[in-house]
């Protein structure tokens, strides 16, 4: 009883850590629904703890508490394989482990309520014997000699049983601290991106990471000088360090051309000032690929 009480309060505090994580990243709908089902888990457990106060006498707690348990039997089941399965490095295959707690104790109730209905329901009620019989017996075998051989399955099984739960409740803690000590890396985990030193990666639909802190070669310009007189516009862009580029817009019976001057194609030219002032003249452009 003791370790089952530890199981169920440890559940329900990850459980708490994983609904305080996803309710910070829940944007798409997958997400959300796995926010919702992680709501109904944690629902069961706290039934369980309102079961033993007055609120057990609410009409309908019953079924409410049956139909979170079986909620909960099926997600954590499918949340922990799946955990599981996705695990591409040892941070996200530690934190598999730490949700192995969950279906661990959901199918120990089913096996607990399921051991009884194996019983036989035909078996006949052995006759108690009487004491007289028992005493007679008991003196019979210690003059003989003979002694009752312990039950090898009893002394065995259930320290075995208690060793693993100790174990899985070890590793599951463990787990845990490690989750609220990072975050970030325990975030991504769960919600499926890789998990860096003290940062979240982001994957595009392919399932490829893409950096967010990647600079593109048009990144961190700002439109400075607009040309738009004659039938060709011209747009000056300068970054903050002073580097420049033109962008040149033709139309030519409805074909659009975007062709680019920057300090590359146009080496003499080493500030916008200069550049901006011959952009119609003698400024070279290019394509996108060859200009920058």
């Amino acid at each position: 009883m003791f370790l089952q009480a530890v199981l169920v309060i440890y559940n329900l505090f990850l459980l708490g850590v994983l609904l305080i994580q996803a309710a910070g990243s829940a944007a798409s709908s997958v997400e959300r629904a796995l926010f919702i089902l992680l709501g109904i888990t944690a629902s069961y457990f706290l039934l369980l703890l309102a079961s033993r106060t007055f609120l057990r006498k609410i009409p309908g707690f019953t079924a409410l508490k049956s139909l979170t348990f079986l909620v909960g039997t099926g997600f954590t089941t499918v949340l922990s394989v799946a955990s599981f399965l996705s695990a591409q490095n040892q941070e996200e295959y530690l934190f598999a482990a730490a949700l192995v707690s969950l279906p661990l104790y959901f199918w120990g109730r089913v096996l607990a309520i399921l051991r009884p209905a194996k019983e036989p329901k035909g078996a006949a009620p052995q006759e108690k014997e009487s004491t007289s019989e028992t005493y007679t017996a008991a003196m019979l075998d210690k003059i003989e000699g003979r002694t009752a051989e312990p039950d090898k399955e009893a002394a065995v099984t259930e320290p075995g049983r208690r060793a693993f739960l100790k174990r899985a409740g070890g590793i599951g803690l463990g787990l845990l601290v490690y989750s609220l000590l990072n975050p970030r890396q325990a975030g991504a985990a769960f919600f499926g991106s890789v998990p860096g030193p003290g940062t979240v990666a982001i994957k595009d639909s392919a399932g490829v990471v893409i950096d967010p802190a990647e600079k593109y070669p048009t990144s961190g310009y700002g439109i400075t000088e607009i040309d738009d007189a004659g039938t060709t516009y011209y747009f000056g862009f300068v970054e903050k360090a002073g580097s420049w580029y033109v962008l040149k817009e033709t139309d030519t019976t409805g074909d659009l051309s975007y062709l680019y001057a920057t300090p590359a194609n146009n080496p003499s030219i080493t500030n916008f000032t200069d550049a901006w002032s011959a952009h119609a003249t003698t400024l070279t452009y290019n394509r996108f690929d060859t200009a920058f």
